[in-house]
């Protein structure tokens, strides 16, 4: 059962438990880096859509299993809104600090996570198809593998 998140992307980037490591040319894309690169949305399964105010300027983001979209005129809380109501993933998560925004979501059955439990450490199991428990092929390694790929698909 994988969840689907909806994060308030300038709430928590605004938040004081959030603590961005490295530098991104874009704090939007270091606040999709942060979330992504530390497991805070667990499973490989689960996605993440942040929301943020205003118009994107150049900024775009999706990996198929995060995604940045922008409110344009409207207010990233109508904008998430509009995602929890018209959901038809059973498992949405909405991540926000906003109390109205959180009543509205949980009148829509969806689940609230406060900013600061999202980004509390937690013990996320890595698994067994995750990128960080993949050993690092090596140059030699690639190449023995492409010709066996190129010996059984072009019967060379």
């Amino acid at each position: 059962m994988s969840l689907r998140y909806i994060l308030d992307g300038y709430n928590i980037m605004r938040h004081e438990a959030y603590r961005p490591s490295g530098r991104a040319n874009d704090p939007k894309y270091g606040l999709i880096a942060f979330v992504r690169d530390r497991g805070f949305c667990g499973s490989a399964k689960n996605t993440a859509l942040f929301v943020f105010d205003g118009y994107p300027s150049g900024f775009e983001y999706d990996d198929g299993r995060f995604r940045a979209v922008f409110s344009g005129s409207a207010t990233a809380d109508d904008r998430i809104k509009h995602f929890v109501e018209n959901s038809e993933h059973a498992n949405v998560v909405v991540v926000s600090d906003d109390r109205e925004l959180i009543d509205f979501a949980r009148i829509h059955r969806a689940r609230v996570e406060r900013v600061a439990d999202f980004l509390a450490e937690r013990d996320i199991p890595v698994s067994p198809d995750s990128a960080a428990s993949k050993p690092e092929l090596t140059y030699e390694k690639r190449l023995r593998i492409d010709k066996e790929m190129r010996a059984r698909w072009l019967k060379e």
